[in-house]
């Protein structure tokens, strides 16, 4: 059995026009322009999950079909996806200041480890 699995949804929003078929674009306030896309929430189905993550990232509502294309799973060497929130600290010790949290879903690389501290990078797109 698999356990802390994340899953991640890429939403291809279709039209025809003319007899010709337009693909839906967003701007992302950071991530600049590109398909509507998320992570699948703690017991969520991707169908669901897709639904939800194109109704947020688009604003329409109705929708008049959602059909799984394909699907894929990716190993990273040395990198990790966030299975829950992480708290950041300003030094390993718990009585640091927690100054932030990277959320649940973004994809880490593994830096070096100090007692029950792990010490990570990340690159937010832009």
């Amino acid at each position: 059995m698999i356990t802390n699995v994340i899953g991640k949804v890429t939403c291809f929003i279709t039209r025809k026009i003319d007899d010709k078929l337009q693909l839906l674009l967003i701007q992302h306030p950071n991530a600049g322009i590109q398909i509507p896309a998320g992570t699948v929430e703690l017991d969520e189905n991707f169908k669901h999950a897709a639904i939800r993550e194109a109704i947020e990232e688009t604003g329409i509502e109705e929708y008049h079909s959602c059909t799984l294309i394909g699907s894929q799973e990716q190993l990273f060497d040395e990198k990790y996806i966030l299975y829950k929130p992480a708290k950041i600290y300003s030094k390993p010790d718990v009585s640091s200041i927690q100054w932030a949290e990277i959320r649940r879903g973004i994809t880490v690389l593994h830096e070096r480890k100090h007692k029950e501290f792990v010490q990570v990078s990340y690159i937010e797109g832009d």
